[in-house]
């Protein structure tokens, strides 16, 4: 069972072309970006007579792109150029370190054509292409010279037709040949030296090289005149030479015995046994095929079976990736274990660790929205993103949450349905030149999303669009077989197994005989090729595995499999260093202690290897580029020896604040596979995941490592930070802090609770974000760590975070902070100022949080009277009498506080002092009894762990049996406070010391009470209307030249008229003048703006009358953030107001 990559010439294939596998499939691809040219076309001269897909990635493909002459990657030992009338080679002879890199510079030390050559760069071409080899053409008239381009092949082989033989030193001119001294004589004349035979040695600069005939004795004569030198035949010659690089005269015994055998082709083939693949390259070969002499490379010793190895001291060439040395035959076989893991790791997490996964996929997948999704950029960045996103929903499984999954397909299958649409900025095309799939913006431009238009690294790129899609699939047979056809050609432009199909090259990237991919393409010639993050790779081909996968597509998923395999292995080998192993061991690609002392090679180029990248020079950043992304399939390929190495090499940036976390995490999830206990308390300290990681994912990864210590749990029970209303007290001095709206740097000078300020701690993972009440804005830290931490921040991120734990040595109750913004600790400084300058734990302040407003105060009843808009009369409300009838807008109070929910914490908390503040919540009943409770500014429902420990939430798209509770009237308590009862484990509601609503109380006596109040009636006007600011007078101005909303002029008749359509708890806002509906965007830092053809969640805003406003003064949430419209000083509409009370009051005018 066999494939190859071959040309449709008469000629046929070069070597046997009975596919293993069939195509994946043949249809032609039809992307939404259409069909493109690369600027850089394949040289029609080169390729000439025969048709695409071509090549892109492989050793030999600068050959085969303008101008053609590029240095190319083989056939190792040997690197080569085509020039004019000529092939040039050399096998390099100059070896350094330089601390950083070893380098073996490309180098020219003969070349070889005839004399009848025209001397037209368009007089080569090649006669066709295999899996590995290549043959190549010069042509004058009836005058032939074809070469068989071999990897692993000691010589270079020449069959000339009707073609005087010529050789030209590279370096410098002839000393000897024949075993006869060549003299100089410069521009005074020349010495010839003439012999005939069948093989001649010949020294220049650099060394001898032997020329052998195949086909009887050959005249050759030897020149040397100025600074080259020439070799030439007497007469038009029939036949075949082949050279060789003799590196030592011990080696000539070998080279001569074989010289006469020599390949042609090769054809790889591909068995599998169960989970066991062997790999097999037959060579076709002219001579005795049992007789063939070849090179083998470290991989290849590693893994062959039943070899037949010359001792290493009869044949040796050094190249970048180590000792080539001689084996005999012309069938290899290497034997690889395949991968069996897929989806998830094949163990389950261990128990410590579950209800922190929980936890954290909570905060996860809660940040995540269908209306909301990733709108791709570029196929990289994106694409990073989403696998990790979608890894979201595989770990929610894993840990029995599959009610989380649909909010992670939903939001994915709205993120891939941009791909599948021509008006998206960013589009897949199909590149008609070469053959392949291709980021359209790049057609004609190298420097776009990495080169991916000129066919740079394709499988890091597409493995994560595959990882996507397949998770899709998982879940959503329905997207899947709508789908199919347009995801497969992703899968096949990088792991196409078939010569079959028609439209794309075979597993594009991959060097079969180099035993893993090289990443470049065809930008800048095509010459030297390189891959700097083998994980990537590896990557690419698990994406495909898992596609091949989740369609039943057998064949896909093996030969994938195989990908992963001798990738993992070629990364083992080559992109992992080992110090402690022996510099002189037969299969040491890297002799040099030097090097190997640097733990990881950043990057492996045919002629350089080195611990560097192209955009980076941090220790973490080096070796995180082996690492990432973290996914099960790696459990392979982070062995216990390299792990422990790169900790111990990278342990002195691990422990430096200034070096972010997002490399950092990734270092942990590798050192797990060593010591799971350890990279989970190193992982505490982390705020930062990176774009292609999540929280969720760092605690799996950890989670399901083989414990090297059964019995011992992997994750430590630390003690949890404090959450919901605190005062801030120094532990020193008993003061404690302030920050106001009018000075909000955050500083410890109240002498009591009475003059303080009350923050709101909310969970992030590893920490919490501080929420001050008294300007309702997020407190931040500055990266300097010279300023004050200030509350001024409206959104949270990673400066927002803080990891509050216990203080080293201090009184139990106090605690040291951690900023996520510089990895710095919380001093109080000068002036009484918090600052996050503390280098170490010990020079942090220690801290008390001091509970504000503790639930479970008096119970009291409201009766709210609300004035509604004034196009509807005066209501007064109270809350339902009789449980078992709650339907309606509520409030939950619970004693003197108001529960608090929002997409970006979506915990329910009692933490709001006024039912104003309070989050409006839907309770709608459910047939054969019950509720469900609809948050209304996220439009999702509350639901409930079945665990009893984690926080009800408002994070379900749908309601099911986790989202349904019951009513009923607490004993003893006056009428209209109920307790609540969760359905998922029939557990009551209870408030923790965190002010977070959780199901925990196993009986209505350790139930909380609550009461529900009355919500604002919301306001759905139906018809056309005109939008003004109730304080300015000014009117809202939208236009298909400025699509933003802003309050610009005082004319009614300038005013844009707005069409308002009630949309479940909201209204959509379509503009008139453009037709388009106004959207607000999830960060909300831009200004709403007409600008989407549809309405969603993201187009619906909830209206309501404003509290403490005239009759007729609305405000407007955006349901995409949950956050209010205000209007900024440029007259913006933004959703950025945290409160209502910080809401722009709007008239609804006709």
């Amino acid at each position: 069972m066999r494939f190859l990559q071959a040309s449709l010439l008469a000629l046929g294939y070069l070597g046997t072309a009975n596919a293993i596998f069939g195509p994946i499939a043949t249809d032609a691809p039809a992307p939404a970006g259409g069909n493109v040219a690369c600027a850089a076309p394949p040289l029609t001269s080169f390729f000439a007579g025969h048709s695409g897909p071509f090549p892109t990635d492989n050793w030999w493909v600068g050959y085969g792109v303008a101008p053609g002459n590029a240095v190319c990657a083989g056939p190792f030992p040997y690197e080569s150029n085509m020039a004019n009338s000529s092939i040039q080679f050399g096998v390099s002879s100059n070896r350094d370190f330089d601390g950083t890199s070893i380098h073996q510079p490309t180098q020219t030390d003969w070349s070889v054509g005839f004399v009848e050559h025209s001397g037209n760069f368009n007089d080569h071409k090649t006669l066709g292409w295999d899996s590995q080899s290549i043959t190549v053409q010069y042509f004058t008239g009836a005058s032939t010279m074809t070469s068989y381009l071999v990897p692993g092949s000691p010589y270079l082989t020449f069959n000339f037709a009707a073609a005087t033989p010529l050789f030209t030193s590279g370096q410098g001119v002839i000393t000897s040949f024949a075993g006869k001294t060549v003299t100089n004589n410069g521009a005074a004349g020349k010495s010839r030296i003439s012999s005939t035979g069948t093989e001649f040695a010949v020294v220049n600069n650099i060394g001898t090289y032997l020329i052998y005939s195949l086909n009887g004795a050959i005249t050759l004569s030897a020149s040397s005149t100025g600074a080259t030198g020439t070799i030439k035949a007497s007469a038009p010659f029939n036949g075949v030479l082949r050279v060789a690089k003799l590196n030592s005269t011990s080696h000539q015994p070998l080279l001569d015995q074989y010289a006469a055998n020599y390949p042609t082709a090769v054809t790889t083939d591909y068995t599998f046994s169960g989970d066991t693949a062997t790999l097999s390259f037959t060579w076709t070969v002219t001579g005795n095929a049992a007789n063939l002499l070849m090179l083998t490379w470290p991989h290849h010793r590693i893994k062959m079976v039943n070899p037949n190895f010359p001792a290493t001291t009869a044949l040796s060439y050094l190249t970048t990736k180590g000792y080539m040395y001689p084996a005999i035959g012309n069938v290899w076989n290497l034997q690889y274990a395949l991968p069996t893991i897929t989806f998830n790791a094949p163990r389950a997490p261990d128990t410590s660790c579950v209800s922190t996964i929980i936890q954290g996929l909570q905060y996860d997948i809660g940040k995540l929205s269908a209306s909301a999704p990733s709108i791709p950029g570029d196929f990289y960045y994106w694409g990073g993103s989403i696998a990790a996103q979608g890894r979201l929903a595989l770990i929610a499984e894993a840990v029995g949450r599959t009610d989380l999954i649909p909010q992670v397909t939903g939001y994915l299958e709205a993120s891939y349905n941009y791909w599948f649409q021509a008006s998206s900025a960013t589009l897949p095309a199909y590149e008609t030149a070469w053959g392949g799939i291709i980021n359209k913006a790049g057609y004609n431009n190298p420097n776009v999303d990495f080169g991916n238009g000129y066919y740079n690294d394709h499988h890091f790129h597409y493995g994560y669009f595959l990882t996507g899609a397949a998770i899709i699939a998982k879940y959503d047979k329905n997207w899947m077989n709508a789908h199919q056809t347009y995801i497969n050609w992703f899968a096949r432009d990088i792991a196409n197994p078939s010569t079959a199909d028609p439209y794309f090259t075979v597993a594009r990237h991959r060097d079969w005989f180099a035993g893993h991919s090289w990443a470049s393409g065809i930008a800048n010639g095509a010459g030297s090729r390189d891959q700097e993050a083998s994980t990537e790779a590896i990557n690419g081909y698990y994406g495909a595995m898992l596609w091949g996968n989740v369609t039943g597509n057998t064949n896909l998923f093996n030969f994938a499999r195989l990908l992963v395999a001798t990738e993992q292995h070629a990364s083992q080998t080559y992109w992992h260093l080992y110090p402690q192993a022996s510099a002189t061991a037969r299969d040491q690609p890297y002799p040099e202690v030097g090097l190997r002392n640097l733990i990881t090679i950043g990057n492996v180029e045919d002629w350089q290897a080195g611990a560097w990248t192209f955009w980076g020079a941090e220790k973490v950043e080096i070796n995180s580029i082996q690492i990432l992304p973290v996914t099960p399939i790696n459990e392979y390929l982070y062995d216990s020896q390299w792990v422990q190495n790169v900790y111990a090499y990278t342990s002195g940036e691990l422990a430096d604040p200034t070096i972010d976390d997002e490399w950092k995490c990734l270092i942990y999830l590798a050192y797990s596979q060593y010591s799971p206990q350890t990279a989970n308390t190193l992982s505490a300290s982390l705020t930062d995941w990176g774009s292609g990681n999540t929280f969720s994912n760092q605690q799996y990864f950890i989670a399901t490592r083989p414990n090297p210590t059964p019995g011992t749990p992997i994750c430590s029970a630390g003690a949890a930070p404090p959450l919901g209303l605190y005062y801030i007290q120094s532990a020193s001095s008993g003061d404690y802090v302030v920050s106001t709206a009018a000075n909000p740097n955050l500083v410890a000078s109240a002498t009591s609770t009475a003059g303080a300020t009350v923050f709101n701690l909310t969970f992030v993972p590893n920490g919490v974000n501080i929420f001050s009440t008294a300007n309702q804005q997020y407190v931040t830290a500055d990266q300097s760590g010279v300023d004050p931490i200030v509350a001024a921040r409206a959104v949270a991120s990673t400066w927002e975070s803080f990891i509050v734990t216990p203080k080293v040595g201090a009184a139990a109750g106090t605690y040291s902070l951690l900023s996520g913004a510089n990895s710095l600790y919380i001093q109080v400084g000068t002036g009484n100022q918090l600052i996050n300058s503390g280098t170490t734990e010990s020079s942090s302040t220690g801290f008390k949080f001091v509970k504000a407003n503790a639930p479970g105060g008096p119970s009291t009843t409201a009766t709210t009277t609300t004035t509604t808009a004034s196009t509807g009369p005066t209501q007064t409300q109270s809350p339902p009498p009789n449980p078992s009838s709650i339907t309606g807008t509520y409030v939950i109070q619970s004693g003197g506080l108001f529960v608090v929910s929002s997409n970006g914490a979506p915990n329910l908390i009692a933490s709001a002092t006024s039912a104003s503040t309070g989050t409006s919540f839907t309770f709608s009943a459910v047939a054969g009894g019950g509720v469900n409770i609809l948050n209304t500014l996220s439009n999702e429902y509350v639901t409930a762990d079945i665990s009893g420990t984690l926080a009800l939430s408002s994070t379900r798209p749908a309601a099911s049996t986790w989202e349904t509770y019951f009513f009923s009237q607490q004993a003893n308590a006056a009428p209209g406070t109920y307790v609540m009862q969760a359905e998922s484990n029939s557990d009551y509601i209870a408030v923790a010391a965190d002010y977070s609503l959780i199901n925990s109380a196993t009986s209505a006596a350790g139930a909380q009470g609550f009461n529900l109040v009355p919500a604002a009636p919301g306001y759905s006007p139906a018809g056309n209307y005109k939008l003004k600011v109730a304080t300015s007078g000014q009117y809202v101005v939208s236009t298909a030249a400025n699509t933003n909303l802003v309050a610009s002029t005082t004319a009614t008749g300038s005013a844009t008229i707005f069409a308002f359509t009630a949309n479940g708890n909201g209204v959509t806002l379509l503009n008139t003048a453009n037709n388009e509906y106004v959207t607000a965007d999830i960060s909300g830092t831009l200004a709403l703006a007409s600008t989407r053809p549809v309405a969603s969640t993201w187009e619906t805003y909830v209206v309501r009358q404003k509290i403490g406003a005239a009759a007729g003064v609305y405000s407007l949430a955006a349901v995409s953030n949950g956050l209010y419209v205000v209007v900024n000083g440029s007259g913006q509409l933004v959703n950025s107001g945290a409160t209502e009370a910080s809401s722009t009051g709007f008239n609804i005018t006709t």
